[in-house]
């Protein structure tokens, strides 16, 4: 449950940076943009861009802007409350590792196989090699041995035979999984069977922060296109939560 009450440093820092935002009442900040309010902290108040300090006041500028109603005289919220009455909101952190937007194709080169049943198919997939030199051959009434070229006609002609087969290249299609980390004032959003990350992404802009996202040195197993689903773009793998809340408390209220 959320708590009231920070300590004058934070409260300065809520109320100058909304101040010097350029938005009205909308954003994910309150009355801008994350990537703005990361900017401001990080320029005016000497915050790393990538401390989670900087989502813990973007969501507390947030969750107190939607308490504050029109008639107020003021578009700061942090110009109507005192530092005791700011709310400190209660944060949750999500982890998760999901598809990217878009699937990766790679050629992967099956060699034929020549040496055992079934001669003539690629060794991983099973594809029929296509046959670069085809042989007939036997021997004359003297018994002197002939060959001839009968690429072509080896599987017309029982008499010819393949010598030689081109490896086969076969495209294989994969998702690269990229990891991604969300605050949010609403907690259990992955609940209720959602297996895609717009159940996080939907909300931003409202109650929840994208803030930051890399590929990961894991994809999906490369498959053939017939086998492959294409449907499958920013699929969850992995997810977990955790309450920050906390963290929250200690920055605002300065506790050691």
């Amino acid at each position: 449950m959320s708590s009231k009450g920070i300590d004058r440093n934070s409260w300065v820092i809520l109320k100058q940076a909304w101040n010097m935002s350029k938005g009205g009442r909308n954003g994910e900040c309150g009355n801008t943009s994350f990537e703005e309010y990361r900017n401001l902290l990080s320029k005016y108040f000497g915050m790393s861009k990538w401390s989670e300090d900087i989502v813990f006041y973007c969501l507390t500028a947030k969750s107190n802007s939607e308490g504050i109603g029109k008639e107020k005289s003021s578009n700061n919220p942090f110009e109507e409350l005192t530092p005791v009455e700011v709310i400190i909101p209660n944060v949750y952190r999500y982890e998760v590792k999901h598809n990217d937007d878009d699937y990766e194709v790679e050629e992967y080169y099956d060699e034929c196989n020549v040496r055992e049943r079934p001669i003539g198919e690629s060794i991983e997939y099973g594809v029929p090699c296509k046959c670069n030199q085809a042989i007939k051959e036997g021997y004359d009434e003297d018994g002197e041995h002939w060959e001839e070229d009968c690429t072509g006609d080896e599987e017309y002609d029982n008499d010819c035979e393949c010598k030689e087969y081109d490896d086969v290249v076969i495209q294989l299609f994969n998702w690269t999984h990229v990891d991604a980390t969300y605050f949010s004032l609403e907690n259990d959003m992955m609940g209720g069977g959602c297996d895609t990350i717009d159940c996080l992404e939907d909300d931003i802009g409202e109650r929840t922060i994208k803030y930051d996202a890399d590929e990961s040195n894991s994809r999906s197993e490369g498959q053939r296109w017939e086998d492959f689903n294409d449907n499958d773009n920013r699929h969850v793998h992995e997810w977990e939560e955790e309450e920050v809340t906390w963290e929250v408390l200690q920055l605002l209220k300065d506790e050691e």
